[in-house]
């Protein structure tokens, strides 16, 4: 993803008062991703999903413009709940009482 295309892809519901931030999320593309995995190996087998043995729910975000509508839609009825919203890919952080 280029980083002129990143706050419309990811950030296109952000308030005004945030319009720094996708500034700062695009100078971050230039990091080295990280990948971190962490289980208890006493008590966790990482071959096993989390979502077959923890409560989950999910959000289908219908403007969502980072991850496409039909892999939201494919992957909703792993989780125990789901909520379709208007929203973007940001609708978690910028609109937690639409979801909560």
């Amino acid at each position: 993803m280029s980083k002129l295309a990143l706050p419309a892809v990811l950030a296109a519901a952000l308030p005004a008062a945030l319009s720094w931030l996708p500034a700062e999320a695009a100078a971050a593309t230039t990091a080295k991703p990280a990948i971190v995995v962490t289980y208890d190996t006493w008590e966790d087998d990482p071959r096993v999903p989390s979502w077959r043995k923890l409560s989950s729910s999910t959000v289908v975000s219908r403007d969502d413009h980072a991850t496409a509508l039909q892999a939201q839609r494919s992957m909703a009825p792993r989780a125990e709940s789901r909520i379709d919203i208007s929203g973007s890919h940001t609708t978690l952080i910028f609109r937690p009482g639409a979801i909560t």
